[in-house]
């Protein structure tokens, strides 16, 4: 139970330093692990994946600057 815990901990302090919600020391700090540490290393590459997979398709349903006009 103790590993999901871990599992979890990082997952929530990655994203959060994805997402630019964390202090220039965490982030520093973050860094490091990714650095040196072959778990944090595939957990933030495994997120940062999703993160622009998301992003890429938030920006695919964004409707036509024509529609939105001639919707309102």
């Amino acid at each position: 139970m103790n590993a999901m815990n871990n599992h979890a901990e990082m997952e929530e302090r990655l994203w959060q330093w994805i997402d630019g919600q964390c202090s220039a020391a965490e982030a520093q700090q973050l860094q490091q692990l990714v650095q040196q540490n072959d778990n944090w290393r595939a957990l933030h590459a495994e997120l940062l994946a999703l993160h622009i997979s998301m992003q890429q398709d938030a920006a695919l349903l964004q409707p036509s600057m024509r529609f939105t006009k001639n919707v309102m």
